[in-house]
């Protein structure tokens, strides 16, 4: 029987691996793609929250992408 939060992260992994595919395969090294990048981090280390991401951590991208105005 398959794992439901294993299955559930596999699916969120395949989705973002689509958008960044959409995106495009050329790096963008604009303060844009910069600023998107970022973005997607923070949304991802949001979502697996990893043992070593610490909350000092995310405040510190939440505060950047709130100055952009990405939050």
């Amino acid at each position: 029987m398959k794992d439901p939060v294993a299955s559930q992260d596999t699916k969120k992994a395949r989705h973002m691996e689509g958008e960044f595919e959409a995106e495009g395969s050329a790096p963008d090294h604009s303060a844009t793609g910069a600023a998107d990048a970022l973005a997607q981090l923070y949304q991802l280390l949001g979502d697996y929250s990893p043992s070593w991401y610490e909350e000092r951590h995310r405040q510190k991208a939440e505060g950047v992408l709130r100055k952009l105005g990405r939050l």
